[in-house]
């Protein structure tokens, strides 16, 4: 990477030509696919904004990849190093904040609209859930990217772009209120979002999320998120786990995993939004300490290390 970084015009065109090309991610070996789109993901991170001329045709060619596999299929980690590749060119290469949000629809639009026909199936299985998990994994990989120096942050244009992503969340979540993969790639990509629109210089002032409805906020990126977080909690906490589903021990720590996974997503919106969190949680506090005096063992059942647990 270091000689790529000396010589980025001379090297640069031809690198990625083979690792973007029938050499690499258009192989005919899934496993020469498999490991471009890893090594390409490792390159983009090495080289940050040396990638800059380059991020036009390097997004075109990976979005055409990842909406089109039937001639070269990816597994659902490959197409996560794509994603976040995409975020990191986007994100990470000093783009203007006006190409970042032109780059971002173009991405991001198809991958919504692949979800809406899965969404309208009335018969709707696991394995539906599953490929509907991923896609709500891929946002989360690629608003990885968007890491932006603290005293610029992000631009609120792109906050809002990643904010519209959460419309096709909550419906997939909706979907599936238990599925676990589905549950937890939810969660993973609120905790994403929440590191997005905190980016940068903290605000004087922040309106009060409300409402649930997911369409507040007055255009303030901060506002819609917290006008959307009741319906997720509502969801997540009211389909969540219990004591009841199952005394193994597998499904225990499957209990505990998730609880975990609620109460840090609290504890985050509760750290970074301060009292301007309060209206957006104050209808979860209650129940999610129901879900979890629920999910407390029988103590006249329970060997003595779950009861700790």
């Amino acid at each position: 990477s270091a000689l790529l970084m000396e010589h980025p015009t001379d090297l640069l065109p031809n690198v990625l030509a083979c690792m973007t090309g029938p050499m690499g991610l258009a192989n005919e070996h899934g496993r020469v696919r498999s490991r471009s789109c890893y090594l390409l993901l490792r390159l983009v991170k090495a080289l940050g904004v040396v990638m800059r001329p380059f991020v036009e045709t390097a997004v075109g060619g990976i979005t055409g990849l990842l909406s089109n596999q039937t001639s070269f299929p990816l597994q659902p980690d490959d197409s996560l190093y794509l994603f976040e590749t995409v975020g990191l060119l986007l994100g990470s290469t000093g783009l203007h904040p006006t190409d970042q949000t032109r780059y971002l629809t173009a991405v991001i639009t198809p991958h919504v609209h692949s979800i809406q026909p899965i969404l309208s199936n009335p018969n709707l299985t696991a394995e539906h859930g599953n490929h509907l998990a991923s896609s709500i994994a891929a946002i989360a990989y690629m608003s990885k990217g968007f890491v932006s120096s603290k005293k610029v942050g992000m631009a609120n244009e792109v906050k809002i772009v990643l904010m519209e992503t959460l419309n096709m969340s909550l419906a997939v979540l909706n979907a599936f209120p238990r599925h676990g993969i589905v549950r937890k790639n939810t969660v993973i990509l609120l905790q994403r979002m929440i590191v997005c629109v905190t980016s940068g210089p903290p605000k004087n002032e922040v309106r009060n999320g409300g409402g649930g409805d997911g369409g507040g906020g007055d255009g303030d990126p901060q506002s819609i998120f917290l006008s959307m977080i009741p319906s997720f909690l509502n969801i997540l906490i009211t389909n969540g786990p219990s004591s009841s589903q199952s005394d193994s021990d597998d499904d225990a720590r499957d209990i505990n995993e998730e609880l975990l996974d609620l109460s840090q997503l609290l504890i985050s919106l509760c750290q970074k939004f301060q009292s301007n969190a309060v209206q957006a949680l104050s209808l979860a506090i209650v129940p999610f300490l129901q879900t979890c005096q629920a999910c407390l063992p029988d103590p006249n059942n329970a060997l003595p290390h779950v009861e700790t647990e």
